[in-house]
């Protein structure tokens, strides 16, 4: 963008910030009824519940009281609690997370969760129509098992008919056992119980298709011998009922810890079968679906979370327990999730005062005093820029507003105003789009904050720096089109017509490749640096940490030279506009008459057609 071109334009970019809004601080925490609210009373939430009140979090916790294990006789594989009735389990959990003063409990059922406050709160409803706010919320909904209306399954569903066999499966070990379900998943059950059980039948139910064949000789080559190896019976038959014959919780050996329940499974034509205990691979879902309206996102019949925090995609969100993506549903992995979460929301909750401590602390003294006087300090160094500016000294001006922008105390306003200043001094198309890209990686990430509180000032604010980071992204697609034009005649040399084009070309392709996209690699790299948690950032909060522009952007060798050839010195020879094309073509123009134009141009010609069409406004598009 030519220095002279754009000196009109430059008062609206950058406009003097002694004049400019007034800089936004930390939002404010709103008053809410607990800080956070966990809904479900399972093994999940009530972990949950129990470490964030351990570290006097005022949380509610809301018990619909409907568990996937409420049928369960015991719970299994959970240290110190292993053959606990689920009941009695939860009924202790409660009982001692209620010596904690700032935990409650309440018997009811959540129905609408209502995002507050742009995000930084919410408003819960439960069944009787009362309402709760919160600063973050914790969903710990869990899952339904969606069960056929085969008769006998539902009625033993969990006591002989179950889905795990490290919650259920010991206590059935070496009885006949039957698997339900579909012949695609026979195979993987017997993975899971071959070490517990030996006489095994699958029931498939009508599933043993041709169609259901082809499927598992594509996911499971050799499914067939496996089953033979494992000596599992297969029956095609269509089921009718399952009638229990014998109840394990009554018939069983305490000692050995078998439950000796009996059934036998009825069809439409020939002879009923008997066995002990079945392991299912029925399908299952949330047991609700509250957070789908605050846009929690859902990977199949899951929650999507992060893994390592258990947060949602909705700031503020978590969602733990068998109704989340991490991929596991058990007891002790419940258990764990919940207490991630209570770690990671009350370290957020703290982190969000405390970053009213360095910008809210005292408005009328702190902000008064320090952050007016950090804004005038900063506000002086780019007046001053901005007159080398005025006064066309192009170098000097370039070489100020990198100093400045070298300064890691530089408030994010101020260092995208003088990244724009930069990006219009720069004759250079690249290094202009390098400061625009590097300015709107800074104005996204006060964006995304900012969207969630209410602060009419940081709005105000990111408003026109948007105007004008749009002014600037106009003018540089207007001036790559204009070189895309220039570019047909100026590349049309005449070729020596002696052989090796076809190499020519792949080699001028590779290096077109590796220039044009040098630059890319930097942005990419700078946004990648530039994405760290910003959630308690302000715009103007930056004061005390290091910032990303600042190491990014310096006069260091090989950073934001402008003008220069392949070589790395100036071609005084060449138009003006010449310069500001080398880059971003390769330095093309310099090698033409070394190799013959033509043999580069199918590279130009494929960049151009993608900016044409729109899928590439700029060169540095695809890597973003």
């Amino acid at each position: 963008m030519g220095f002279l071109k754009v000196a009109a334009v430059a008062l609206a970019l950058c406009s003097a910030v002694s004049q400019a809004t007034v800089l936004p601080h930390a939002p404010a925490i709103p008053k809410t009824d607990f800080d956070v609210i966990v809904i479900g009373g399972g093994p999940a939430g009530l972990s949950a519940l129990s470490g964030v009140s351990r570290v006097r979090r005022t949380a509610l916790l809301l018990d619909s009281q409907e568990y996937r294990n409420g049928l369960t006789r015991h719970m299994h594989d959970v240290i110190g609690n292993d053959g606990t009735a689920p009941e009695k389990f939860r009924a202790l959990a409660r009982e001692q997370i209620s010596r904690y003063p700032t935990a409650q409990i309440k018997f009811r059922k959540a129905t609408s969760i209502v995002s507050q406050n742009n995000g930084s709160s919410f408003l819960t409803t439960d069944n009787s129509g009362q309402t709760y706010t919160s600063r973050k919320v914790i969903l710990a909904t869990g899952l339904r098992d969606i069960l056929p209306d085969t008769p006998g399954i539902k009625d033993a569903w969990s006591r002989g008919i179950y889905w795990c066999p490290w919650c259920d499966g010991w206590e059935h070990r070496d009885l006949p056992f039957g698997i339900l379900g579909s012949i695609v998943d026979v195979v993987g059950s017997v993975l899971e119980i071959a070490t517990l059980n030996k006489d095994l039948i699958a029931f498939t139910n009508g599933t043993h298709t041709a169609e259901n064949e082809k499927k598992l000789d594509k996911a499971r080559p050799g499914w067939r011998e496996q089953l033979k190896g494992y000596g599992v019976k297969l029956d095609n038959r269509t089921i009718v009922r399952i009638e229990r014959l014998q109840d394990g919780a009554v018939v069983q050996n305490v000692a050995e810890r078998i439950e000796y329940d009996e059934f036998r499974v009825h069809f439409t034509e020939g002879a009923p079968v008997n066995r002990s205990a079945f392991i299912t691979n029925y399908p299952s879902v949330q047991t609700s679906y509250i957070g789908k309206p605050l846009g929690v996102k859902y990977y199949g019949e899951k929650m999507n979370v992060n893994a390592g925090s258990m947060r949602t995609d909705v700031p503020g969100v978590w969602a733990v327990g068998d109704a989340n993506s991490d991929n596991s549903t058990n007891v002790p992995h419940a258990m764990f999730s919940g207490k991630k979460a209570a770690v990671y929301c009350h370290v957020e909750l703290e982190r969000e005062k405390a970053a009213t401590f360095v910008t809210k602390r005292d408005e009328d003294e702190i902000f008064d005093l320090m952050g007016r006087e950090l804004s005038e300090l900063f506000g002086q160094a780019f007046n001053k820029v901005y007159e080398l500016y005025n006064e066309d000294n192009q170098e000097e001006c370039i070489s100020a507003a990198q100093n400045l922008l070298q300064d890691p105390n530089l408030p994010r306003y101020h260092r995208i105003k003088t990244l724009l200043l930069l990006g219009s001094a720069f004759p250079d198309w690249d290094d202009v789009e390098t400061c625009r890209l590097a300015a709107e990686r800074i104005w996204e990430q006060a964006h995304r904050h900012y969207s969630r509180v209410d602060d009419p000032d940081a709005h105000q604010a990111l408003a026109e720096l948007r105007a004008d980071l749009d002014t600037m992204g106009e003018m540089q697609r207007e001036e790559l089109d204009e070189m895309f034009r220039d570019d047909d005649n100026e590349y049309e040399v005449e070729d020596d017509g002696e052989g090796d084009e076809e190499e020519y070309e792949k080699e001028g392709e590779r290096e077109a490749d590796v220039e044009i996209d040098a630059d890319v690699d930097d942005v990419a790299g700078a946004g990648a640096d530039a994405s760290a948690d910003v959630d308690a950032m302000s715009l103007d909060g930056m004061e005390n940490a290091p910032d990303v522009a600042a190491r990014e952007y310096t006069t260091d060798e090989g950073e934001l030279t402008f003008g220069k050839s392949e070589e790395g010195t100036e071609d005084k020879n060449a138009p003006a506009t010449t310069l500001r094309r080398n880059k971003l073509t390769g330095s093309l123009r310099s090698k033409a008459g070394k190799r013959g134009g033509l043999a580069h141009r199918p590279r130009l010609a494929a960049l151009r057609s993608r900016v044409a069409s729109g899928q590439q406004q700029y060169p540095d598009t695809a890597r973003e």
